[in-house]
């Protein structure tokens, strides 16, 4: 549009950044970032802006999952920002820059890097503060100093509420669902996920939705209740959202789903997305929990010599373990003799750090493959055993199910038995009624009005009348403290 004045299109293309980043296809928004960047750049005068600008470009990176090319850029924002004696900026892109290697598995990377970061206090940019304490939660959690993680994801959470910020209070709660799963509260970690989904579906985030719902359908995997898992990424592939980074979180969970229950029709689905052919290239990163996902497929389909290459390849470029516990532990199923040392030395290199109950679990089960692979059965029934005790306490059926595998004469959990049944916190409230209790247990869930209505078949101001009496009877001021009210009453 020639006739507007620059400045309006500025503003324009800015909007629709931001408007396609939280729609259904957010990589539509790369054209827009490229232009906003040659624009910003051209323009030594607003220097922030230019930050901004290649800020976005790092982020858009991570949407299309090619988070290590974020890292350059990230580089190029912190020498402006230096040059131009931005203070503040520095320590935005700095934590901008910890977030991304986590996210890569260098994790003792983010943590120097972090430590670099002058400690802040409330006088500092609120946005400042809530990506501060969020990576500390993340750190920490890694050390397995649970008491230090959550609050420091607490802090982070009371700033975005107060902030008034949807899409980072969802980015937090996913966080701090994370570290609570792998400091074995797998209640927390539940709180976590179903707050995240409550929110984004209030605020319309499309792809976010399903994204954050495939994240939760692999806690349920964890934690066995594969039915629900299954439902849970149905819904998220209903969304038909096109993010590369959804697409590839959807195969790695969704493949060993339909693998164990054998759901053909699932399988294709999430093995055929164009963004996992392209994430496959020879030249290409690897994703470590997915390639363990991808190893499970090829080994069932009598590929072992594929699998095991794709591990070794892999490898060469992980460096600790991070949250991906599933990727040496499909090397000591599927990889190769000689990767194994390596694998097993990611679990020693994390206990040295922390010694927490699902690291040593994971490491037990990791020692019954290998023994099973040795034909060392003895080995791999004390491994077994000691294995799936761990992993019950934690709450984490889905791997007690596959220790049990490994037990002398056992077979393989069917999906209906292996589904716990589950006990609704409702039974600690009998002044709900049964309508009330299907309305809270659909909030929960993460549903909106509206859907719950179409699902119970009542009209929406039905739903709005119940929901004003469940938060009566439960003492909550609003529906998403209704994920905390569980938590609280489980501890009781």
């Amino acid at each position: 549009m020639p006739t507007v004045p620059h400045a309006d299109r500025i503003r324009l293309a800015e909007k629709l950044m931001h408007t396609y980043f939280l729609g259904e296809d957010p990589a539509a928004a790369a054209s827009l970032v490229e232009w906003l960047a040659r624009e910003y750049l051209v323009l030594p005068e607003i220097g922030a802006k230019a930050i901004d600008s290649l800020l976005c470009i790092a982020r858009q990176f991570w949407v299309e999952s090619k988070t290590e090319h974020a890292l350059p850029i990230l580089e190029q924002a912190l020498t402006i920002a230096k040059t131009i004696n931005l203070v503040h900026e520095c320590s935005y892109i700095n934590l901008q820059r910890v977030r991304y290697l986590h996210v890569l598995g260098r994790s003792a990377e983010a943590r120097i890097l972090l430590e670099t970061i002058p400690e802040l206090s409330e006088q500092d940019d609120s946005m400042l503060q809530f990506m501060y304490y969020r990576e500390k939660g993340v750190v920490a959690s890694l050390r397995g100093e649970s008491e230090q993680a959550y609050q420091n994801f607490e802090q982070a959470l009371k700033i975005c509420k107060k902030r008034g910020d949807p899409f980072h209070i969802t980015t937090v709660w996913v966080q701090y669902a994370s570290a609570a799963l792998t400091l074995g509260d797998t209640l927390l970690a539940e709180n976590g996920y179903l707050s995240a989904i409550l929110i984004a579906r209030e605020h319309q985030m499309t792809w976010r939705i399903s994204y954050l719902l495939t994240s939760y359908a692999n806690l349920l995997v964890i934690m066995g209740r594969y039915s629900d898992a299954r439902e849970h990424l149905m819904e998220a592939l209903a969304y038909e959202a096109h993010a590369p980074v959804l697409e590839l979180l959807m195969a790695k969970v969704g493949i060993p789903l339909a693998l164990y229950l054998d759901d053909t029709a699932l399988l294709r689905r999430c093995e055929q997305f164009e963004t996992l052919k392209r994430t496959l290239q020879p030249k290409s990163g690897l994703d470590a929990p997915l390639v363990a996902a991808l190893a499970q497929l090829y080994d069932s389909r009598g590929k072992p010599q594929l699998a095991a290459r794709l591990l070794h390849r892999a490898l060469a470029h992980a460096q600790e373990m991070g949250y991906a516990w599933e990727f040496p532990l499909a090397i000591a199923r599927y990889g190769r003799q000689h990767d194994i040392p390596a694998a097993r030395a990611m679990f020693e290199q994390r206990l040295k750090l922390s010694s927490d109950e699902v690291t040593y679990a994971c490491l037990s089960l990791f020692n019954a493959f290998v023994a099973r692979r040795n034909t060392d059965l003895d080995n791999a029934r004390i491994h077994a055993e000691e294995g799936l005790k761990r992993f019950k306490r934690l709450g984490w059926n889905g791997y007690a199910d596959l220790a049990h595998t490994l037990l002398p004469g056992a077979k393989k959990v069917s999906a209906v038995t292996a589904v716990e049944d589950r006990k609704p916190f409702f039974d600690k409230f009998p002044t709900l009624t049964l309508r009330e209790q299907q309305v809270a247990e659909l909030v929960l869930r993460g549903f909106t009005n509206r859907t719950i209505a179409a699902k119970l078949s009542i009209a929406e101001h039905t739903v709005e009348s119940h929901m004003s009496a469940i938060m009566g009877r439960l003492g909550v001021r609003s529906r998403y403290q209704l994920p905390e009210k569980l938590a609280g009453t489980q501890e009781e």
